[in-house]
């Protein structure tokens, strides 16, 4: 059988690097909410961890064949691989401790190459590279400083920005700053970098939709498009919700503006994928984007094609997953603190 453990504390996790990291209160409380939810994905004969605080043992999210299990059991299953929510110090730990086999464990090295890659320094990188290689108009920039100075520098290049810390998710770690920036500002800035070495600087773009193309990195290397994710955030970046529906009906909802840019990102992505990430990572992740207002031309929208790039599954691809579920085309809010199968997705109420 394959194990599915879903670890919302998991970019957390990234972020402190130690197998004794203690998560976050919010993080256990997704984990205590949503601990079934790679159930979607997982085949029949597949077993999914329930911790010990979930708050029920059933889950619509469940499937036909999908075996619920505690991390008691662990021991004493026929395990053949392990999919976590994402790797990390601590989940290799705890898993090993409840007594899985080492060798489907990640070892330290693979541990240190994924977490890098984890980094928002990926996303920076990948960036250019992929403006580069789409005929159509896009726009981003990005930069990884590891000063103060390196930032005032952007500061001065680009106004107001967005600083995000190099491992962080949700909104969590991402702030603008204005220019010229407060004293309490720079203490965050300097707190990030002694923290984790390094902070990501872009321009503040004007959001008008958040967007993500999810892939599937197979066992042969390659990166298999498994669809588009539309979702919503609030004005500091924390997740808000995701749309399901039929794939016809969520792309018609991208502005016909950027969807040539959008189409040649999706094809040019696999490639780039296989190149830059493939060798050193298997299974599925997602591409961050958004639709922006051109600063001096507002009724202009363009495509920012990598805001942020997560090695492991999100919630884009479990409304994917959900979404195979749906009896109509949609378009509907997944809704993960569903109680009931007929309450995983709700009317949608937006334009």
């Amino acid at each position: 059988m394959t194990l599915h453990l879903f670890t919302p504390y998991h970019d957390e996790a990234l972020a402190q690097g130690s197998p004794y990291y203690y998560p976050s209160s919010a993080a256990r409380t997704l984990m205590a909410r949503w601990w079934a939810l790679p159930a979607l994905w997982a085949e029949a004969g597949d077993a999914v961890v329930r911790p010990d605080e979930a708050e029920r043992a059933d889950s619509p999210f469940l499937g036909e064949g999908v075996r619920v299990v505690r991390w008691s059991e662990l021991r004493h299953l026929p395990i053949r691989q392990v999919q976590p929510w994402g790797w990390d110090a601590l989940t290799i730990r705890r898993l090993s401790e409840a007594g899985v086999d080492s060798r489907l464990l990640p070892d330290e090295a693979a541990m240190q190459r994924l977490r890098q890659l984890s980094s928002r320094r990926t996303s920076a990188q990948l960036l250019p590279r992929i403006r580069q290689a789409v005929g159509a108009e896009t726009i981003g920039e990005a930069r990884m400083c590891g000063s103060q100075e390196e930032v005032a520098d952007c500061l001065t290049q680009w106004g107001n920005v967005v600083a995000k810390a190099p491992w962080s998710c949700s909104g969590r770690g991402v702030f603008r700053i204005a220019h010229p920036a407060l004293q309490t500002t720079w203490a965050r800035v300097r707190k990030i970098l002694r923290q984790q070495g390094s902070i990501e600087i872009e321009p503040y773009y004007e959001r008008a939709m958040d967007l993500a193309l999810e892939y599937e990195v197979d066992r042969h290397g390659q990166a298999v498009y498994a669809g588009l994710s539309l979702f919503h955030t609030q004005e500091g970046g924390a997740y808000s919700g995701n749309l399901a529906g039929h794939p016809a009906v969520l792309e018609q909802r991208i502005p016909p503006a950027v969807r040539p840019a959008l189409e040649a990102v999706r094809q040019a992505l696999p490639s780039l994928l296989a190149t830059h990430l493939a060798p050193y990572y298997r299974g599925p992740l997602g591409i961050d984007m958004m639709v922006v207002r051109q600063a001096d031309k507002p009724n202009r929208l363009l495509l920012h094609p990598c805001v942020e790039i997560n090695l492991r599954p999100t919630m884009g691809y479990a409304a994917l997953w959900a979404s195979r579920r749906l009896n109509d085309e949609g378009p509907y809010l997944f809704n993960p603190d569903a109680q009931t199968p007929q309450e995983l997705f709700l009317k949608w109420e937006g334009d």
